[in-house]
């Protein structure tokens, strides 16, 4: 993996053809690296090296090496896999800086590509669009021409410069094996110029390139102690796999706390007698048990009722339960626990209050269990998640590299980098009940999709991915003493991990609309109970003027009604209220917000004069965060301007333009997106209001954009609802505008 400007990425691959003039070195083919490469790197005394600092326990052991770049150039040609790996990762961090430098120097002076945009949406364009076929066509020529203005392969050859590379072999911090090779490359050039009459790159210094690998042993070994084996598939049969969630859980056994369960009913495995309902008055005193997180499916029937209960208290039919509670029992029972928690049989489906006091301590369930088994693989009940895991993926392809020993003969281990953990891969993800059990759980187990992992407070574990990679699940701060800091740092660090998670929920979907801010209310009264914060109805009372601007993603294709294949379609405004429609809850589909710091953004002549929400159960204010919301209203002070719109064109990343009211349908002044799908809304018919919110203080901008909420005029005077969210090229169109005192429901 390549580190370059602040993000990593795999390198690109390149072609190692020779043309017919190319002298290829002598290449150990069977090794597939260069002659250079086993005599100078791979060798026996680096061999020894690395034993012996494993036996001292010493962390890393280091290697340097100088070539000329045309030496390198003729291994690369010669299919040599490891100066292949090095070479694209040079070519693509010299393309990186070539884009990275070309940003800054258009915003290092008062006229920057942004303005140069402005000036194309505020010119009055026809009903073509935006002139974006002949952006991306000059675009296109501009990254051909870039390849050949920052650095190629022909380069190496027609040039002379120096590659210095530093190799670095790490251990693993469970593991006393190498896990990873960290490669630092310095290039610098004593002629400079390319055909076109540019100079060539220096890549040195602060540009050095990083490269990050994984390094594990291989099959032909005979000897597997300097590096660790490749997980492969993790291929483990449901017997199998239930022991080894004991061996992977083993480590941790130590540090659990076992609080006393809120629960009414508990899942309770008896050896003699199988498993059974027990009821919480029946439970033992600091009673340790296994909750489960998973995707219910259509299909599961067997589920506690009050007609039931006294039958499964005596005991459950084996035959009758589904395959994933099946499995999680096998595994509570390896892991050693006899209770395990279970929403279907452990909370009465047909008993409303029941089901709403249970709603109100899931936090509490999940964060008190010993360990959460979550069956991440699973898209319904009856699949099991016990079950053969999938061959691991790579960014970086595996290569075999030959190291001599002292004692002449030849080991090999193998060089790659795997691919990061993918949500989407795993069903349990796609489901918003599911992302609170999770997040609010103290330990998980986690049965995905290409193998096991776990996830606590503290730590990650993924046998299956790169040490190095980023974390698998946002975590939420878990100091039940938050509310009492005035630390501001630690505020930020909540506010954060809210906004990360609360994207991320509403990306899943719910079988019931109606559960929209249910689902996620266990994570918000835990954030109320740390911060001291005030949650209205999805939004809090002490970052509104930020949480109010929440918008639809913007799609990547045109998604207005009746278009197919969009990323985050708009989806049709249900007809069961669930909150405000100034409230991200009213609708469906993935959401995003200005977030503290991440762009300039201060108020542009608006205030919040009041909001106010109603809950359907206002005499029990210990479960406010619980009950339904019956209403909301939104009071604010801003400049409201009416626009004619239309829809914008296929592969615009907007809904609607809105059109300048003074200068006709032709001039184009600004965008937005819906919140959802408005049956009623039509060009022609219909005007929407423009609720200025917020200015975007860019610097060495001649124009600054405004962006706020779009709202429709309801039958009653000054009252409106909010269907979207705009942003208006210029605050110029405001100007002269007064503000008004405007109701939103």
């Amino acid at each position: 993996m390549l580190s370059r400007h602040g993000n990593r990425q795999p390198p690109h691959s390149i072609s190692g053809n020779s043309g017919p003039d190319e002298a290829s070195p002598e290449t150990h083919q069977e090794a597939h690296i260069c002659r250079f490469c086993q005599d100078e790197v791979f060798t026996a005394e680096l061999h020894q090296r690395l034993l012996s600092s494993q036996n001292q326990c010493q962390r890393t052991e280091s290697l340097k090496y100088s070539r000329s770049s045309q030496d390198f150039r003729a291994s690369v040609l010669a299919r040599c896999r490891w100066c292949q790996s090095l070479m694209s990762g040079i070519l693509t961090a010299a393309h990186l800086d070539y884009w990275f430098d070309r940003w800054n120097a258009s915003h290092s002076d008062g006229s920057s590509m942004d303005d140069e945009q402005d000036d194309v949406e505020m010119e009055g364009l026809e009903n073509d669009g935006l002139g974006s076929d002949d952006e991306s066509g000059s675009l296109e020529d501009d990254d051909r021409s870039s390849r050949e203005l920052t650095l190629s392969l022909q380069d190496f050859g027609k040039n002379l410069g120096l590659l210095s590379v530093e190799v670095t072999f790490i251990q693993g911090h469970i593991l006393d094996v190498y896990t990873m090779i960290e490669v630092a490359l310095e290039l610098s050039w004593e002629s400079h110029e390319t055909d076109v009459g540019e100079s060539l790159p220096d890549l040195k210094g602060s540009r050095a390139v990083q490269l990050t690998f994984e390094a594990f042993s291989e099959t032909r070994s005979n000897q597997a102690s300097l590096f660790r084996s490749l997980p492969g598939s993790n291929n483990l049969a449901s017997d199998d796999q239930a022991k080894g969630a004991s061996v992977s859980f083993a480590p941790y056994r130590n540090r659990l706390r076992y609080p006393f369960s809120h629960t009414k009913i508990s899942y309770q495995y008896k050896h003699s007698q199988g498993p059974s309902i027990v009821l919480h008055r029946s439970l033992p005193q600091n009673v340790k048990y296994v909750a489960l997180s998973y995707v219910w499916g259509m299909n599961q029937t067997y589920v506690l009722t009050k007609a039931t209960l006294e039958e499964k208290c005596s005991g459950l039919d084996l035959s009758r339960l589904p395959k994933t509670i099946i499995d999680a029992i096998e595994v509570t029972r390896r892991l050693g626990f006899m209770y395990l928690w279970v929403d279907a049989l452990c909370i009465v489906q047909d008993a409303g209050e029941d089901m709403k006091d249970e709603i109100a301590v899931m936090g509490t369930i999940y964060r008190d269990s010993a360990v959460t088994i979550i069956a991440a693989n699973a898209s319904s009940s009856i699949e099991g998640f016990l079950r053969v895991a999938e061959s691991p993926s790579f960014f970086v392809d595996p290569f075999d590299i030959p190291i001599m020993t002292k004692h002449g003969t030849v080991e090999y281990f193998s060089v790659g980098y795997r691919s990061y953990y993918k949500p989407f891969k795993d069903p349990i993800n796609s489901r918003a009940w599911t992302l609170q059990e999770r997040i609010l759980s103290t330990r998980n187990l986690i049965y995905s999709y290409d193998g096991l992992k776990w996830s606590c407070q503290t730590c990650e574990r993924n046998p299956t991915g790169p040490s190095d990679a980023p974390l698998m699940f946002p975590r939420i701060l878990s100091n039940d003493n938050f509310g009492e800091s005035k630390d501001m740092a630690l505020n930020d660090e909540l506010r954060e991990a809210w906004l990360d998670i609360r994207n991320e929920y509403t990306s899943r979907k719910l079988t019931y609309g109606r559960d929209k801010l249910a689902a996620i209310s266990a994570i918000a009264f835990r954030i109320a109970k740390e911060s001291g914060w005030t949650y209205l109805a999805g939004l809090w009372k002490e970052h509104l003027f930020l949480d109010l601007q929440w918008h639809r993603d913007p799609p990547s294709t045109m998604s207005r009604p009746g278009k197919d294949d969009t990323t985050n379609p708009l989806y049709l405004r249900s007809t069961e209220y669930r909150a405000p429609s100034w409230s991200w809850a009213s609708m469906d589909g993935l959401v995003v917000d200005p977030k503290e710091g991440g762009d300039p953004r201060k108020e542009f002549h608006f205030r919040i004069l009041s909001c106010d929400v109603e809950y359907q159960n206002i005499a029990s204010p210990a479960k406010f965060h619980f009950e339904p919301v019956r209403c909301g209203t939104l009071v604010v002070e801003a400049r409201v301007i009416e626009f004619h719109w239309r829809w914008a064109d296929p592969g615009d990343e907007t809904d609607i333009f809105l059109l300048d009211p003074e200068q006709g349908i032709s001039y184009i002044c600004g965008e937005a997106n819906f919140d959802a799908e408005e049956p009623d809304l039509e060009p022609k018919e219909t005007k929407v209001c423009c609720l200025a919110m917020s200015v975007l203080n860019y610097e060495n901008r001649k124009r600054l954009p405004v962006e706020g909420l779009l709202i429709l005029r309801e039958k009653e005077p000054e009252l409106f609802r909010r269907v979207g969210f705009f942003k208006v090229y210029s605050t110029t169109m405001f100007d002269g505008v007064s503000e008004r005192s405007v109701r939103i429901i």
